[in-house]
């Protein structure tokens, strides 16, 4: 049914039998799909989320984004070229989900590309994932099917947002020498698409 690709409410009935008979009407309602903007100290992101991809994932870091988690936490480490790192409680990379809760990896065949966003976790542990997440910078084709990537950065202003974390001064650790602080994590719905370059059709004109 394509039609429920798309965001709304449905009733289905089966009439089988040239219609003779009729099954319960059966409502389904579909939400519309969600990205996340994060607002940064320097600029805002827009997170595209891959739903097939890594559904607990998703819906892990809706929760967390609903819920307020990010909103003040940091962007703690930065490795300049490659990626930058944050969404910890504890500001250092140690921290997890207040409620110790960790996911199953959903690992998937898509290239740890700039501005894929995955989940950290644990080299010794796939599935210890909780709420930290990474921002590739480039291509690292030697994390391709080991970490879970659950979205991508879609946009030209999140680029330039990222752009400007890569650069950041930072000290001996690795770490931002000034917080970058993510100031909230917001969920919205994707916006429609919308045809495009489509001429309209010629009007009618009746023959004298």
């Amino acid at each position: 049914y394509p039609q429920l690709t798309s965001a709304g409410r449905y009733r289905l009935q089966w009439k089988p039998y040239e219609g003779t008979v009729a099954s319960n009407v059966l409502v389904i309602e579909i939400s519309p799909r969600k990205q996340a903007i994060i607002q940064t100290d320097l600029g805002e992101m827009t997170l595209q989320l891959f739903y097939e991809d890594a559904p607990e994932t998703v819906a892990n870091f809706l929760e967390l984004a609903r819920s307020g988690f990010y909103n003040g936490l940091t962007f703690h480490r930065i490795e300049p070229g490659y990626f930058t790192q944050g969404g910890d409680p504890n500001g250092n990379g140690t921290g997890i989900r207040p409620d110790g809760r960790k996911l199953p990896a959903e690992f998937a065949e898509r290239p740890q590309a700039r501005g894929m966003v995955s989940m950290a976790r644990l080299e010794s542990e796939p599935d210890s994932a909780s709420c930290q997440f990474f921002i590739c910078n480039t291509r690292m084709p030697q994390w391709d099917g080991k970490y879970t990537i659950f979205g991508q950065l879609v946009g030209e202003a999140s680029f330039e947002t990222l752009d400007k974390l890569m650069g950041s001064p930072l000290d001996e650790n690795g770490r931002p020498k000034r917080t970058i602080v993510m100031r909230s994590v917001r969920v919205v719905n994707v916006p429609e698409e919308r045809p495009t370059g489509q001429t309209p059709a010629p009007e009618a004109k009746a023959s004298p």
